[in-house]
């Protein structure tokens, strides 16, 4: 009987990886009254997803350590996630315009298992609308802004950078994440494990 339970425990935690919900990981309303960096490995609880934020630069040696920095609206416009160099003591970016991710600079999103993240949406460094026909890379890929909201990206990490044939600085600021449902293999897993119990029960029989 508790081969059969464990055997019911593991099809039950396959559904769920399939049925779990969407979330929202809005940026802008993390940075809300709260405009900070954060360091690398930071893990922030967004819509019941841990997100686990770190930064960085190109090619740089003993210098300055960048942060994931979460900027606030400026202007009465939004900001959301960037990147900063330096922070002072009360975390908060110095020079407060070097907050959004410009050249060189990637952020990173980790999470706790493969996920699956879509509806891309940016901000411009001035705070107000991104050029859809601008550049970026994510995952090492160089695509526009336009293309980037329009796709899903999967993985358990990734990673926005400046970068591509028409580079302009940016904020991310939210994105739709859900775990990549079960694949093939896993079902087959399932199956394997039914024949496994039906083999049992022949031979107790």
């Amino acid at each position: 009987m508790t081969f059969l339970k464990t055997v019911a425990a593991t099809a039950a935690i396959a559904v769920m990886g399939v049925s779990a919900q969407a979330a929202t990981l809005d940026f802008v309303a993390e940075a809300a009254g709260n405009e900070r960096g954060v360091a690398d490995g930071t893990v922030i609880a967004m819509d019941g997803v841990n997100v686990k934020f770190s930064a960085g630069k190109n090619n740089e040696a003993p210098g300055p350590v960048n942060f994931a920095y979460f900027d606030d609206l400026s202007g009465g416009k939004p900001g959301g996630l960037g990147v900063c160099s330096f922070l002072d003591s009360n975390d908060q970016c110095t020079p407060s315009s070097d907050d959004n991710v410009s050249a060189g600079e990637w952020v990173k999103l980790a999470f706790d298992y493969a996920v699956e993240l879509s509806g891309l949406v940016f901000g411009a460094s001035d705070h107000g609308d991104i050029n859809p026909n601008g550049t970026l890379k994510i995952n090492g890929v160089g695509m526009t802004f336009a293309q980037a909201s329009s796709m899903s990206f999967v993985g358990d990490e990734i990673k926005f950078k400046y970068g591509g044939g028409n580079a302009k600085q940016f904020y991310i600021r939210a994105a739709t994440v859900s775990p990549v449902p079960v694949p093939a293999a896993g079902y087959l897993l399932i199956a394997g494990i039914g024949g496994l119990v039906a083999m049992k029960r022949r031979k107790k029989a």
